[in-house]
């Protein structure tokens, strides 16, 4: 870690105190049901089980995942109510006789009142107030400092994903937005290489999916599916996959792969896009080596790509996003210092921004419509650089906004930013352990640290941990 970063990140825990308010238990306090009926109470429904049965509360094999099961006769409409300890309500659903729900977003050690109400289309009846008592997470997670400006509502609030990097054990992890973890997950061995980089929350099968990279280029990568009860389901493999993935609105799978060529002797790492549809199918979208070649005047770093130190680090395609309704892909091309919007059906290049005033070492874009939202680490080589966030009118390439953080922060290592829906930005300082909330303004809301040696991997948002709310 650069030094500068280290001295910013320790001046920021001096300093914290004077701008945030530092929370270690946020939000609400979780409803008493002594005090007010229990979590989540339905207006005119029955008090009483009404029809379930044999209802069972236990821990999955992630301990602050609750599984709680019931009967009923007749095939009925269940929910169970509870309230996490940021004060959001959720609810958990399940319709016909065996029924099964799980209450994801609890914090360690914490004790979840529920309510089950059903509905068998004449009556709700709702349930009696239970509880259950979550235990801990992995005891190697890093220690997080969270900083929450004291104007910021954070009630609900959303949860972010991201993997967690370590010398030792990886991590896929959820925080609430009190900043505190509520699930993680690693594997039990690593069958491909071992680091994560990205995670996406899978709402509709309740679970994560996370990317798992290659070794080598002509050995799979994966991307590993995971329930929210821990779980794990057969992965997606990826011949050289690595970095960064994406989830279409059909189920298939796309993802950046390794491939490397030789031009004049020497060896170059280059990329490739490939997708991978629901029955298995692999297809290449985009390949680099189709639109550049490496420039033979310029000296190519040589040690990033491990089975072979000598491969020389060429076109370094790390970010990949899409977008729906253009049904086009995003990515960004580290080493040849653009961002390029690519036609999902043709494979074909519509635009590229490259522009050294604006775009430097990008590691992440996001399109917005008219504009794309670039994470630039900046050169590592360069001790006053500082990496930023920058917002990009794609017309005529005039930055429309940007957020580099006070201290000065470095990313040599991954970076990403994320528009989120309300209009804030999320910027993850991977390698600086650091996920940043910002306003359009730039005023910082919301700061969560990890300990020294830990980073983070793509961060990403989601509203709720359940569908449709």
């Amino acid at each position: 870690m650069p030094a500068h970063t280290l001295a910013a990140r320790l001046l920021l825990l001096t300093l914290v105190p004077f701008a945030f308010a530092c929370v270690e238990d946020p939000g609400a306090d979780t409803q008493d049901p002594k005090s007010d009926g229990g979590p989540d109470p339905v207006d005119g429904c029955v008090p009483g089980d009404g029809p379930a049965t044999d209802v069972e509360a236990t821990l999955t094999d992630i301990a602050t995942v609750v599984r709680v099961t019931w009967s009923t006769a007749e095939p009925t409409e269940g929910r169970v109510h509870f309230t996490t300890a940021t004060g959001a309500r959720q609810t958990a659903v399940s319709s016909g006789t065996e029924h099964e729900a799980l209450l994801v977003g609890n914090r360690v050690n914490t004790e979840v009142p529920f309510r089950i109400t059903t509905d068998d289309g004449t009556e709700v009846a709702c349930g009696e107030v239970r509880s259950l008592t979550t235990g801990g997470l992995p005891s190697d997670l890093p220690d997080l400092t969270v900083a929450i400006d004291p104007r910021y509502v954070i009630e609900g609030g959303g949860y972010t994903v991201a993997p967690i990097i370590q010398q030792t054990t990886s991590f896929v992890a959820i925080l609430d937005s009190g900043g505190q973890y509520v699930w993680a997950w690693t594997g039990q061995e690593a069958r491909y290489g071992g680091t994560y980089f990205n995670a996406d929350i899978d709402l509709a099968r309740a679970g994560i999916y996370v990317n798992e990279q290659a070794v080598m280029e002509d050995t799979p990568g994966a991307l590993r599916h995971v329930a929210f009860d821990g779980t794990e389901f057969p992965a997606v493999d990826i011949e050289g996959g690595h970095t960064d993935f994406v989830e279409l609105p059909d189920g298939t799978m796309a993802s950046l792969s390794w491939e490397i060529r030789e031009v004049e002797g020497e060896r170059y790492l280059g990329d490739r896009l490939l997708e991978v549809d629901t029955n298995g199918a692999t297809r290449t979208v985009w390949n680099v080596w189709d639109h550049y070649t490496p420039d033979l005047t310029r000296e190519w770093m040589a040690g990033f790509y491990q089975p072979d130190r000598e491969v020389l680090d060429w076109s370094h395609v790390n970010g990949l996003s899409y977008d729906a309704t253009e049904d086009a892909y995003f990515v960004s091309m580290t080493f040849n210092e653009s961002v390029a919007r690519i036609e999902r059906s043709t494979g074909q290049m519509t635009w590229v921004l490259s522009d050294p005033e604006t775009i430097g070492m990008p590691h992440s874009v996001q399109f917005l419509g008219e504009t794309a939202l670039v994470f630039n680490r900046g050169s590592a080589r360069d001790p006053d650089t500082c990496s930023n966030a920058t917002e990009i009118r794609i017309a005529d390439g005039e930055v429309v906004w940007s957020y580099e953080s006070e201290e000065c922060v470095l990313v040599p290592f991954l970076g990403s930013a994320l528009r989120l829906p309300e209009g804030n930005t999320l910027v993850d300082w991977s390698s600086a352990g650091q996920l940043d909330e910002v306003t359009p303004t730039g005023e910082l809301l919301w700061r969560v640290s990890l300990n020294l040696g830990a980073a983070f991997g793509f961060a990403d948002r989601a509203g709720s941990l359940y569908p449709g709310e």
